[in-house]
C-alpha cells in the first residue's frame, strides 16, 4: 500500500517565496524519498504518470519519484536514497542564491526610502514653524496648531472629505469662533505651505522625489502573469515571463467544471448520485452535480409511496388506521401501508366466538359449545348387588353457591344424564364418590346410552372393595351424535347396601380437536418378565364402537404409540385396568410418556401401593408437543413380573386451540404437618421435564395459583400422590376462589380407610386424580388443597 502526502503552498504575490514539499511513503518498497523544491515565482506542479510522481520545478526540469528503477525513462532524473542529501543541498543552493541577491537589493531600496522619509520628517518640522506663525495670525495666541495638527489637515485634504471633515473640526477647535476657518481657508493654508517659494519648496521636492521612487520600484518589478483563472475556467496557456506573456484562461466545456485556480484542465462531472441520494442540481461549469440524501419514511407513522432514485427523492405518506370493525392484517412500516381487513361475524345459528375481534387479530368462530358441570342434588342409595344403577339425580340447575358449575345448551332429562345437542366431540369426565363397600368388586362406568354395556365408554374397577368412602374418577374425549345420551352408573358385585354420595360431579363440554383419537384396548396385554420396567400395551382400536374416533394421520397410532402431526397442546386421558398385579409389597404405576420417556415427575403419572387383584388407575392432563413427537400410555410394576393390562382400558388425545394452558408438578415433597385443609402453595415448577409448560404465563409457581386470564370454560385436572400413612380419610380439591365451599368442587376426590376392622391403615402410596370442566370469570383463582382427618404427618 502506498501513501502520498502533499503540501502545495501557493502565493501569487511575486515578492514572496513559494515552498512545495512532497512526501511519499512506500510501505511495501524499500525506499523513502523527500523532494524540496523552492521557486521564486510560483509553486512546483505535482502530477502522476504511469505510477510515478512527477514534480515540475521552476527551471522546467522534472524530478521523477518512481517506485522502482525499471519504470524510469532515460531522460528522467532519478532520485535515490543515496543521492538524497546532495540533491537537497544542490536544490536549496540553486534556488536560494538568486533569491538572496533579490532580497539584498530590496533591502537596499528600503534603506534608501527610509532616508528619504527622514528628510520628510525634517520638512514637517519646518512646516511646524510655519503653522505656528499662521496660528498667531488667525487665532488666539494661546491656541497654537502644532505639527500633529498639520498631519491631520493634510490627511483630510488628501481624502477630500466634506465640510464636516476632521480638518474643519480641528481648525474650529483651535481658533476663536469669530475667526473660524472654512474649507477654502484651510485649502489656502495648505497650498501656501506646499507652494511657498514655488517649486523650490522643500516639502514639494521631497514629495516629488518619493513619487518617482515608487514609480521606479513598480517599473523594475518582475512581469505580472495576471490573476488566476476564475471558477468555470482553466489555464489554456501558461504564463511565459520570458516572452512577457500572461497566462490565458478558457471556459470549461459542457459536462466539466472548475472551481478556478491554476487547473490545466476542467474536471469531468459525476454522472449520477450515490445510493440513497438524489440529484438536486445539474452540473455547471462552476460546480459538479449536487446530490441530497433521500427522505427516510418513519416506520409506524409513514410509508414509502415512491422509491428513492438517483434523480428523484423518496416520497412518504401517512399510515392508514383501521376502522372499528376492522383488524390489522399487516402493520404499517417504512415500505408498506397498514393492511386492514373486516372482522368476521359468526353465524349465530350454529357458531359462536372463540375469541372476539381485536385491533390486531380477527375474530375466531367455532361451532357452538355445549356443556355441563354439575353435582348431585342428594345421595343415591342402592339396595341391590351385581346390577348397574344409573345416577339419576344430577342437578339440572347449577348449585347456587358454586359459580364454577354451569349448564350450557344441553338437555338433562330428569337429571339422569345429558343429551348431546349437536354432532361433535365431547370431553366427558366424572368424579363419583361411592360409600359403604365391604367386599367384592366395585365398578363405575361412564358410557354412551342409558344402559351400561361392556364397551363404548370408560370403566373403573376395584376388587377387594373394603372402604368407607372412595371417589372413582374417569375421563375421555368421545364422539357423539346429536341426541346421544351419556350417563354414569355404578355396581357392586356383592354388597347390597352402598351409596353414591352427593359429593360427586359430572362434566361434559364440546371441543373442536384438530387431531387426536379415542381408543379402547382391543385385547388384554400380558406383561411378562417386566419387573421394574415400563410396558406399553400394543393392541388398540379406534373404530368398531360408536364413541370411537380418529383424526390422526394414517398409521400414526401403531403399537400403542401416537405420532403427533402438528405442534400444539393436547388434552390427554388414560384409564388403565391392571389384573393380577397384587404380589405382596408390590406397587404399580401408569404414565403418559412423551417421546418414550415415562417420567414420575412429569405430571401425567399415578401410583398405587398394594393393588388388589383387579384395579383401575387414571391420569388426565394437558401436554404440549412438537410435530413428530410421540405420546404413549404405559404401565409398570415393581415386583410382579407377570401381570395383565386389561382390555377394559381407554386412551384419548385431542389437540385443541387455546392461548392459555399449563402443566406443573411439585419439584419437591410437601410435608403436611396438621390436620384439616392445607393448600399446596409452593414447590411448583412448569419447566425441567419435557411434559411441563406454561402458555400465557398463567400459573404462579411461587404460590401454586392459576389465575383465569379471561372469562371462559376451563378443563381442570390434578394427579397428586399422597403418602397417607394412618389418615382416617383424605380429600383432594381443586378449588375455585369464587366457590363457596370445598367438597362440591367439580374436581374433588376422597379416599377413606377400610369400612370394616379396627385399623385405619392406608396404602403407603396412593394417587388422587380429579378432572372436570369449570366456568371461571376473569381473575378467578384455582389452588390445590388437601384435607386429612386422623393424621398430622
Amino acid at each position: 500500500m502506498t501513501k502520498q502526502l502533499l503540501w502545495n503552498c501557493r502565493n501569487t504575490n511575486k515578492s514572496h517565496i513559494t515552498l512545495c514539499l512532497s512526501f511519499i511513503a512506500a510501505m511495501q518498497g524499500a525506499f523513502f524519498l523527500l523532494c524540496l523544491t523552492i521557486t521564486a515565482a510560483r509553486a512546483a506542479e505535482v502530477r502522476t504518470l504511469n505510477g510515478s510522481v512527477l514534480i515540475q520545478v521552476a527551471d522546467g526540469k522534472t524530478v521523477n519519484i518512481a517506485p522502482d528503477s525499471d519504470s524510469l525513462s532515460e531522460d528522467t532524473i532519478v532520485v535515490t536514497k543515496g543521492a538524497l542529501q546532495s540533491i537537497i543541498d544542490a536544490a536549496i543552493t540553486a534556488a536560494t542564491t538568486p533569491l538572496q541577491n533579490q532580497l539584498d537589493t530590496l533591502q537596499a531600496t528600503v534603506g534608501n526610502h527610509s532616508t528619504r522619509l527622514d528628510s520628510v520628517e525634517d520638512i514637517a518640522n519646518s512646516a511646524d514653524a510655519s503653522t505656528t506663525s499662521l496660528a498667531s495670525t488667525k487665532a488666539d495666541k494661546s491656541d497654537t496648531i502644532d505639527s500633529s495638527d498639520v498631519v491631520t489637515i493634510v490627511a483630510a485634504m488628501i481624502a477630500n472629505q466634506p465640510a464636516s471633515n476632521a480638518l474643519f473640526t480641528a481648525f474650529n477647535t483651535k481658533l476663536d469662533a469669530s475667526q473660524a476657518y472654512d474649507d477654502t481657508d484651510v485649502a489656502n493654508v495648505v497650498t501656501t505651505i506646499v507652494t511657498e517659494n514655488g517649486n523650490t519648496n522643500a516639502l514639494r521636492i521631497k514629495l516629488d522625489g518619493l513619487t518617482s521612487q515608487v514609480n521606479e520600484v513598480i517599473t523594475n518589478q518582475d512581469f505580472d502573469c495576471g490573476a488566476t483563472c476564475a471558477a468555470g475556467s482553466y489555464v489554456k496557456t501558461a504564463c511565459d515571463k520570458g516572452a512577457s506573456q500572461a497566462r490565458s484562461c478558457d471556459t470549461c466545456a459542457a459536462g466539466t467544471f472548475s472551481l478556478g485556480g491554476l487547473l490545466s484542465a476542467c474536471v469531468d462531472c459525476a454522472t449520477s448520485c450515490p445510493a440513497e441520494h438524489h440529484r438536486v442540481a445539474d452540473c455547471t461549469t462552476t460546480s459538479d452535480i449536487q446530490c441530497s440524501k433521500c427522505t427516510q419514511c418513519v416506520s409506524g407513522a409513514t410509508y414509502e409511496t415512491a422509491a428513492c432514485t438517483t434523480e428523484t427523492d423518496r416520497t412518504c405518506a401517512t399510515c392508514d388506521t383501521c376502522d372499528d370493525d376492522q383488524y390489522i392484517v399487516s402493520v404499517c412500516n417504512a415500505t408498506s401501508n397498514t393492511i386492514c381487513a373486516k372482522c368476521d361475524l359468526c353465524n349465530e345459528a350454529d357458531e359462536e366466538f372463540r375469541s372476539l375481534c381485536t385491533r390486531t387479530q380477527n375474530a375466531v368462530c367455532m361451532p357452538k359449545t355445549y356443556g355441563v358441570c354439575t353435582d348431585m342434588g342428594g345421595n343415591q342409595g342402592q339396595t341391590t348387588k351385581n346390577s348397574w344403577r344409573t345416577v339419576t339425580n344430577w342437578r339440572v340447575t347449577p348449585h347456587g353457591g358454586y359459580p364454577s358449575h354451569f349448564v350450557r345448551g344441553i338437555v338433562m332429562p330428569n337429571g339422569n344424564g345429558f343429551t348431546a345437542a349437536a354432532d361433535g366431540y365431547y370431553l366427558t369426565s366424572c368424579n363419583v364418590r361411592m360409600d359403604g363397600f365391604t367386599s367384592g368388586t366395585a365398578y363405575l362406568r361412564m358410557q354412551r346410552g342409558a344402559t351400561p354395556t361392556d364397551n363404548d365408554g370408560t370403566n373403573v374397577v376395584r376388587s377387594s372393595a373394603n372402604f368407607r368412602y372412595r371417589t372413582f374418577t374417569t375421563a375421555a374425549i368421545v364422539k357423539l351424535k346429536a341426541g346421544d345420551r351419556v350417563s354414569v352408573a355404578g355396581r357392586s358385585s356383592s354388597d347390597t347396601r352402598w351409596t353414591i354420595q352427593s359429593e360427586s360431579s359430572l362434566s361434559v363440554f364440546s371441543v373442536t380437536p384438530t387431531e387426536g383419537l379415542f381408543a379402547e384396548m382391543s385385547a388384554d396385554f400380558a406383561v411378562k418378565n417386566k419387573k421394574f420396567q415400563w410396558a406399553t400395551p400394543t393392541s388398540w382400536r379406534t373404530s368398531g364402537f360408536s364413541s370411537a374416533w380418529s383424526l390422526a394421520a394414517p398409521n400414526s397410532f401403531a403399537n400403542g404409540v401416537y405420532t403427533v402431526k402438528q405442534a400444539g397442546i393436547f388434552l390427554a386421558t388414560y384409564n388403565q385396568r391392571f389384573n393380577n398385579a397384587d404380589t405382596a409389597n408390590s406397587y404399580i404405576r401408569i404414565a403418559i410418556a412423551r417421546n418414550g420417556k415415562e417420567d414420575y415427575q412429569g405430571g401425567l403419572h399415578a401410583i398405587l401401593d398394594k393393588p388388589p387383584t383387579a384395579v383401575s388407575m387414571q391420569v388426565t392432563g394437558a401436554i404440549y408437543c412438537e410435530a413428530g413427537d410421540t405420546l404413549s400410555p404405559a404401565g409398570w410394576s415393581n415386583a410382579d413380573q407377570d401381570y395383565v393390562l386389561s382390555s377394559a382400558s381407554s386412551f384419548s388425545l385431542a389437540r385443541i386451540e387455546t392461548n392459555y394452558a399449563f402443566t406443573a408438578d411439585l419439584s419437591a415433597n410437601v410435608k403436611i404437618t396438621k390436620a384439616g385443609y392445607v393448600a399446596l402453595s409452593n414447590q411448583w415448577r412448569t419447566t425441567g421435564v419435557n411434559t411441563l409448560f406454561d402458555r400465557g404465563n398463567v400459573f404462579d409457581e411461587a404460590t401454586g395459583t392459576f389465575t383465569a386470564p379471561v372469562d371462559g370454560y376451563y378443563f381442570v385436572s390434578a394427579n397428586v400422590r399422597v403418602d397417607p400413612k394412618n389418615s382416617r380419610y383424605l380429600r383432594l380439591i381443586v378449588k375455585s376462589s369464587a366457590d363457596y365451599g370445598y367438597n362440591e368442587s367439580p374436581a374433588h376426590a376422597i379416599h377413606g380407610a377400610p369400612a370394616s376392622g379396627s385399623t385405619y391403615s392406608q396404602p403407603r402410596y396412593d394417587s388422587y386424580t380429579v378432572t372436570g370442566v369449570m366456568k371461571l370469570d376473569r381473575g378467578t383463582q384455582l389452588n390445590i388443597w388437601v384435607f386429612n382427618v386422623g393424621e398430622s404427618k
